[in-house]
């Protein structure tokens, strides 16, 4: 019987001790950097994490951020390819990841860029509502409401920390009914 009730709440402490690192990656291929910050000109993505990974967990963190074969180009006169940032941020911008892969302070074309594996950038916790906001955008935009900058290759991806919900209590409960009628059971 003991037996029984040291496994009963070993499985209770391994149904909430789940957790999973996964990546969310974006193609940056043909994007543009367009205006400053939040410019309804600029790219950008709401994503629900629950429903790009197809699960859904209770809780989710981005800790790295990682981009590889970054080439990106100015377009406008007086663009920099410094200026040109890719963000990733919870929906009510309390965390967030500002990423410039190029420290070149002139125009042209920069890259290919890479961050040579993930970077810690976090963690940035996201929002109860599990979704997360991508966008592009300058620091200083030279030619307004027009395309500064754009991205002939690369992707960017962002490491994140999920965790699958913990049981409810009633659910815990019941698992601990059950191992207790399993244990009375046994003994009779």
């Amino acid at each position: 019987m003991k037996k029984l009730l040291l496994i009963g709440a070993l499985g209770v402490l391994a149904a909430g001790a789940h957790a999973a690192e996964l990546t969310l990656s974006f193609d940056l291929t043909g994007l543009n950097n367009v205006d400053g910050i939040y410019d309804p000109d600029n790219y950008s993505v709401f994503v629900n994490l629950d429903t790009y990974f197809s699960h859904d967990y209770s809780n989710y963190s981005v800790t790295d951020v990682s981009w590889d074969n970054v080439v990106l180009h100015t377009v406008s006169a007086g663009s920099w390819c410094s200026d040109a940032v890719f963000s990733l941020e919870n929906t009510d911008a309390s965390g967030y990841i500002d990423v410039a892969p190029s420290s070149l302070d002139a125009g042209g074309t920069d890259g290919p860029l890479s961050s040579g594996g993930f970077v810690p950038a976090g963690p940035v916790n996201v929002l109860s509502d599990d979704t997360v906001f991508f966008h592009l955008w300058v620091v200083y935009d030279d030619n307004p409401n027009g395309v500064d900058s754009t991205y002939d290759s690369g992707t960017v991806t962002y490491k994140i920390h999920a965790d699958d919900p913990v049981p409810e209590p009633a659910s815990i409960a019941a698992l601990g009914l059950g191992v207790l009628a399993l244990a009375r059971r046994r003994r009779k």
